[in-house]
C-alpha cells in the first residue's frame, strides 16, 4: 500500500541583512547629509533609501490580503454547482496522476497556501527565508509526485475541517489502496489544492511538515515541539537527533538503518508518529523485498501497533486487513475492510477485495453478492476481472467463464491464453468445450 512521503525539511536561514542594504546606523546620516539640497534630489534618494523597505511592506501586505481573501473563501460553503465542479476538478487530478502529467497536476497546487498551511502557528527564526525555502523544495516534487502513474479517481464531495474537499481513490501500480482528501479553495471557475490528507496515516501534508520543522528547530523552542508531538519538552533535543539520523538513513536509502535506529529509541520515543511512520514504511518495503519470518512478523507487530501510534483519525483497518490475511483470520479482515467503508465510503474496489477474501473460504454465495455490489456501482473496475474468473471456475460455469474472457477482449484488444490462465483453478475450463470454441474465435 502507498502513501505519500513527508514533505522536505526545510532550508536553512540565510544571514539576516539590513533591509536598505547599508550598514546599521548610516541611513540617518545619509538622510541627515543630503538635507541641504534642492528637494527633488532630497526626494529621489529618500525614495531610494525607502525602496527595499517599501517592497518588503508591499509584501507582507499582499500575503496579509492573499490570507484574509482565502479565509473569505473558505468561510463559504460551496454551491451545488460549485460541488459538481469539484468532482470534475477531481475527475482531471485524477486523470492528470493516472497519465504521469507531473507539471500539469503541480500547476493546479497552490504552493503559497499549502506553506502558509504549514507555517501557522510556528515561530521560526528567519521566517521569511524558510517559507521561501519550503515553498521552492516542495513545488519542486509536487504532493502528488508518488502517486504518479497509479489509478486516482474521485469519490466524494465533502469538507474536511470546514475545507472544501474530493476524496479520492489511489490504486497504486504495485498494488493496495489508499484514499486521500485534496483540500481546495476557489480559482475562478475551478478550483486550486491547498493541502492533503491520507486516510491509512492520518495525516494531512501540512502538519506533517509542521511537525518536521518543529523537531527540526526543537533547541530553539522546545514548547512548540512538545505541544505538536505530545511528548516532554526534555525530549526535544533527542528527537531533533534522531530525527536527523532517520532524514539521513531514508535519504541514502538504508532501510535497515532506519528499521536498527527506530528500534534504539527509547520506547516512548517509538509513539513519536515521525518516528513511527519512517520504521513501518521501512519494514513494509523490506519484508515485501525479501520476505523472511522474522520480518514478515515484524511487519504484523509494527500494523498491530499503528492505532495506538497513528490515532483514532488514521485509517489503520486498510494495515490491519494485511495482517489479519497473513494471519489467516478471515473473519477478522472482512470485519476491518468493513470498518473502512465506515470511514470512506462504499467503495466498489474494497467489495472486490471482500470477493477475495470470501473466494479463499470458497463462500461463494458471499462472492457473487460482492461481484453484484460493484457491477451495479463501477462495472469497469478491472481489478473485478480477476474476481469474476476465479469465481466462474470455481463454480464451474464455463460458458460465463468464456463471457467474461471476450469482454476482456473487446475492452483492451488482447486475447488471454492457456499460458496467462495456468493457476489451479482453471484446469478444468481450459480442457473445456467452452475453452476451445472461445480460443478459435478472431479477434475482433
Amino acid at each position: 500500500m502507498s502513501t505519500p512521503p513527508p514533505p522536505p525539511v526545510p532550508n536553512p536561514p540565510p544571514t539576516p541583512a539590513s533591509s536598505s542594504g547599508l550598514p546599521k546606523g548610516c541611513v540617518t546620516a545619509l538622510i541627515v547629509a543630503v538635507v541641504t539640497l534642492v528637494a527633488i534630489t532630497f526626494l529621489a534618494i529618500l525614495a531610494s533609501l525607502a525602496v527595499p523597505t517599501f517592497n518588503v511592506i508591499q509584501q507582507k501586505a499582499q500575503e496579509q490580503k492573499a490570507k484574509k481573501e482565502l479565509a473569505a473563501d473558505l468561510a463559504n460553503p460551496l454551491t451545488d454547482e460549485e460541488k459538481a465542479k469539484l468532482w470534475d476538478f477531481g475527475i482531471e487530478v485524477g486523470a492528470m496522476v493516472t497519465e504521469s502529467r507531473l507539471d500539469e497536476v503541480n500547476a493546479l497546487t497552490d504552493f503559497d497556501a499549502l506553506t502558509e498551511r504549514s507555517f501557522d502557528g510556528l515561530t521560526v527564526p528567519g521566517l521569511a527565508a524558510e517559507k521561501r525555502g519550503f515553498k521552492r523544495s516542495v513545488s519542486t516534487k509536487g504532493v502528488f509526485h508518488d502517486m504518479i502513474g497509479g489509478d486516482l479517481s474521485p469519490m466524494l464531495v465533502h469538507e474536511r475541517d470546514g475545507v472544501p474537499a474530493v476524496r479520492m481513490r489511489i490504486l497504486p501500480e504495485d498494488g493496495g489502496v489508499n484514499y486521500v482528501d485534496i483540500l481546495v479553495r476557489r480559482d475562478g471557475d475551478s478550483f486550486k489544492v491547498i493541502d492533503m490528507y491520507a486516510y491509512m496515516f492520518g495525516a494531512m501534508t501540512s502538519m506533517e511538515a509542521k511537525l518536521l520543522m518543529a523537531a527540526m528547530m526543537a533547541k530553539d523552542d522546545n514548547a512548540i515541539l512538545g505541544n505538536l508531538l505530545g511528548v516532554r519538552t526534555e525530549q526535544a533535543k533527542e528527537i531533533e537527533t534522531a530525527l536527523g539520523i532517520l532524514n539521513q538513513k531514508v535519504q541514502e536509502g538504508d532501510l535497515d538503518g532506519v528499521r536498527q535506529h527506530y528500534l534504539s529509541l527509547d520506547p516512548e520515543l517509538q509513539k513519536v508518529r515521525i518516528f513511527f511512520m519512517r520504521y513501518f514504511l521501512a519494514v513494509q518495503a523490506m519484508q515485501t523485498e525479501d520476505v523472511t519470518p522474522e520480518l514478515e512478523a515484524e511487519y504484523r507487530d509494527a500494523i498491530h501497533k499503528a492505532p495506538e501510534v497513528l490515532g483514532k483519525d488514521s485509517t489503520t483497518d486498510l494495515l490491519l486487513v494485511d495482517a489479519y490475511v497473513m494471519e489467516g483470520k478471515w473473519d477478522e479482515s472482512i470485519a476491518a475492510i468493513d470498518s473502512v467503508m465506515k470511514v470512506v465510503g462504499e467503495d466498489p474496489y474494497l467489495n472486490v477485495l471482500k470477493g477475495n477474501l470470501f473466494m479463499q473460504q470458497k463462500k461463494l454465495a458471499d462472492v457473487g453478492r460482492c461481484i453484484a455490489l460493484v457491477e451495479a456501482a463501477e462495472p469497469d473496475l478491472v481489478s473485478l476481472i480477476d474476481l469474476k474468473l476465479d469465481f466462474y471456475a470455481e463454480k464451474g460455469d464455463f460458458a460465463a467463464l468464456a463471457d467474461v474472457l471476450r469482454a476482456f477482449a473487446g475492452r483492451f484488444g488482447m486475447k488471454l491464453t492457456a499460458e496467462d490462465l495456468n493457476a489451479p483453478q482453471y484446469e478444468a475450463f481450459l480442457k473445456s468445450p467452452e475453452f476451445a470454441a472461445y480460443s478459435k474465435e478472431p479477434l475482433e
